[in-house]
């Protein structure tokens, strides 16, 4: 989980260059981001990784705090806006 590994973005970076295909669950849990100024450090987080993924499987409604203000997005919305996240 990116809110407890440092290493968590390398590895997916890393897998992108080698031409490894990646599937990412963003897992936002903000009891684990309280230390890290919570939903804003997890966007970020969120913002470095999904480009690099070939399959990103959010979970509805739990990671919509990574779309910014989206906390009460229908799913069709949501789902438009995290596949516009960047992954593949």
């Amino acid at each position: 989980a990116q809110a407890i590994s440092a290493s968590a973005e390398a590895l997916v970076a890393a897998a992108a260059r080698c031409g490894i295909r990646a599937a990412y669950d963003p897992n936002y849990r903000p009891q684990l981001w309280s230390r890290l100024a919570e939903a804003e450090a997890a966007r970020a987080a969120f913002g470095s990784v999904a480009p690099f993924v070939d399959w990103l499987l959010p979970s509805w409604p739990a990671d919509l705090p990574l779309l910014g203000d989206a906390l009460d997005l229908p799913a069709d919305e949501a789902l438009r806006r995290f596949a516009a996240a960047g992954a593949d």
